[in-house]
């Protein structure tokens, strides 16, 4: 039971941290799609992307993520590799076309490592 102390929500700004002054500016349409273009690839809005500019915060990209395409398909090869694994430990020896897969498979992973910063 709340008492009649207790507030739910945000909390109150102090009056120093209010934002109550707005400023417009014009920009060409291809300044706009700019601004739109790098705001979303920082996963910020419009605005936040550019009270950060304004002020010379960073404004770093948002990390890209991998689709959930490339994982379900990067699991099935995991399965796979686990398979091949296991004949392997119980003696039983590798064909030569799984070598050259397992070299491009690695290639592979290295590619998507470095795409999305595993």
């Amino acid at each position: 039971m709340r008492g009649p102390a207790q507030k739910t929500g945000r909390p109150v700004k102090q009056p120093n941290e209010r934002r109550c002054s707005q400023m417009n500016i014009r920009l060409t349409l291809a300044e706009a799609e700019y601004i739109r273009v790098q705001a979303a690839a920082a996963g910020l809005t419009e605005a936040e992307y550019m009270r950060r500019a304004a002020i010379g915060l960073a404004v770093k990209p948002a990390r890209a993520r991998a689709d959930a395409a490339l994982i379900s398909e990067l699991n099935a090869i995991g399965n796979n590799v686990n398979q091949l694994a296991r004949a392997v430990h119980r003696g039983r020896d590798l064909p030569p076309f799984w070598k050259a897969i397992a070299g491009r498979l690695t290639t592979l992973l290295d590619e998507v490592a470095a795409r999305y910063g595993s």
